[in-house]
């Protein structure tokens, strides 16, 4: 009988591992977040960061090798929703952010907004063995100057004249100017733009375009994009709307929609249907600013064909918390919880090759969990270990 590894046998054993410079998951069973089929009894096999090999399992456990029998294995998480570098000032508080992360089996964050000079710190000693943590991709943030604006934002908070943070009008702009723009948040390597407050149509139609030709996402503010206008951004050629609450008109903090606001809502939540805009909902936020109708908002974009995400926007790494109440409130079966939480992160960065997927080639970002999350998704909690980037992070008991 394979004999089930200890906590403290497994940690020798990483040990060892990380100094081979690669793992070998031996006969857990595969969830194919695409598809929800499961291979059962599969050995992983992880070199220089990323998955070489999956076959079946045969013979004995071997020396070195890590028991995942009757384990399921899935994709590392992505929070596609944070600001991280906010709390990644310095090399301890990264490092406290990033064992957090991990210990919830989160791998990837996709950084909306922050700080580049935090995050080129965080890089920087990632990179000299500090600290392991998250990937980060993180996004310039333009606005208006509304943004200033009392009601939309604290004063001072968003750096006026940066690659990575700018008030910027684009119809006092060229074309040449805003490529500029563009090519500068590109070059310090911001993987895409939020767009906040304000533009309007006329502005996204210049705009968007150019962003996108140079091979960067565009990610939007929902209603407050356009002006309280949310069906003009799902048509602009975003590729992501943030928070679910935002997409009414008048969507300040209350708890319920008119009957009347429905037909709106439907309207704008096909469009996005149409465009392959992606809903980053952010439940768990419209519940702590008391705006309850979200989850009306959530459940009309299921319904319609609209891809999840997984997002946040709130300290603590609170990404099962998001995932339990797109699931009892919002009726999200468990697949798509899952595909929300990895396969979907992963292609509104476009790396759905590479992230969000356990195939031969891919990053080596896993989970390897006690129990099915297609059974229940509560299993994402129920963590024996995360393997980021081909790295053992974080490891639970294994012992059953």
């Amino acid at each position: 009988m394979t004999k089930i590894l200890t906590f403290f046998s497994l940690i020798f054993l990483c040990a060892q591992l990380l100094f081979a410079g690669d793992l070998v998951l031996y006969n857990g069973n595969i969830i194919d977040v695409r598809t929800g089929n499961i291979a059962y009894n599969q050995t992983i096999h992880i070199v220089d960061g990323r998955i070489k090999k999956i076959s079946p399992s045969s013979g004995k456990l071997r020396q070195g090798q890590i028991d995942a029998t009757g384990k399921y294995i899935v994709p590392g998480l992505i929070d596609s929703h944070t600001h991280y570098s906010n709390f990644c000032i310095d090399s301890i508080g990264a490092d406290t952010m990033s064992q957090l992360y991990f210990r919830n089996g989160v791998t990837t964050v996709r950084d909306v907004g922050g700080n580049y000079l935090y995050i080129k710190e965080y890089n920087r000693l990632r990179a000299d063995g500090a600290f392991s943590g998250p990937d980060i991709f993180y996004s310039s943030i333009w606005a208006t100057g509304d943004f200033h604006m009392p009601e939309y934002h604290s004063a001072g908070s968003l750096q006026k004249d940066t690659p990575w943070s700018r008030i910027f009008s684009v119809k006092d702009s060229t074309d040449a100017a805003i490529e500029k723009a563009v090519l500068e948040a590109k070059e310090i390597g911001a993987s895409g733009f939020k767009l906040y407050i304000h533009y309007s149509k006329e502005e996204l139609d210049r705009l968007v375009p150019i962003i996108r030709k140079h091979g960067l996402r565009v990610w939007a503010h929902s209603a407050q994009v356009t002006g309280a206008d949310a069906l003009q951004t799902a048509k602009s050629g975003v590729q992501v709307m943030s928070h679910a609450y935002m997409i009414p008109k008048n969507y300040y903090p209350r708890k319920a929609l008119a009957d009347a606001e429905y037909a709106y809502l439907t309207e704008v939540l096909e469009a996005m249907k149409s465009h392959g805009v992606y809903l980053d909902a952010t439940l768990a936020l419209s519940h702590q600013s008391g705006t309850l109708f979200a989850s009306d908002v959530i459940k009309e974009a299921y319904r319609i064909g609209v891809k999840l995400l997984v997002g946040t926007d709130l300290p603590d790494c609170q990404i099962h918390k998001e995932i339990s109440l797109l699931s009892s409130e919002c009726g999200i079966s468990n697949l798509d919880l899952l595909r929300s939480a990895t396969l979907y992160g992963a292609e509104v960065l476009g790396l759905q090759s590479s992230l969000g997927c356990i195939t031969k080639g891919a990053e080596a970002d896993i989970l390897v969990l006690n129990s099915n999350p297609l059974d229940d998704i509560t299993a994402l909690q129920d963590i024996c270990c995360t393997i980021a980037n081909g790295e053992m992070v974080h490891v639970n008991n294994f012992a059953q």
